[in-house]
């Protein structure tokens, strides 16, 4: 169908997928270790141009729609594969869980 046309096509970013992934990389930053969500979604306005457009200029505003509408993604459990956690709902507190492995070498007595 594109050929047709004979044109180039560009594909846009959805906003709220680039939004979720910029705080699961914040999150993703210092592993096992909570956040709350007013400074995840802070961090990822600073640092990405698409999602600062979207939400607004750092501090974001909480009582927004889309402010909300990316906390419920969160919520619902839709981003970071199930490695992403709530803490607590108010305020919203986020965690990117990594399974600590034990060393057991440190058992072993000679």
């Amino acid at each position: 169908m594109y050929r047709s046309f004979n044109a180039n096509v560009v594909l846009v970013q959805d906003p709220r997928e680039a939004t979720c992934q910029e705080i699961a990389k914040f999150l993703q930053t210092n592993p096992n270790m909570p956040y709350e969500f007013q400074d995840a979604i802070n961090y990822a306005s600073e640092h990405n141009t698409l999602v600062e457009v979207y939400v607004g200029k750092s501090p974001v505003n909480p009582n927004g729609s889309k402010y909300r509408d990316i906390a419920d993604r969160f919520k619902q459990g839709l981003v970071g594969d199930g490695l992403i956690s709530v803490l607590n709902m108010n305020p919203l507190r986020l965690i990117f869980r990594v399974p600590v492995k034990e060393d057991n070498s440190s058992n072993n007595v000679l």
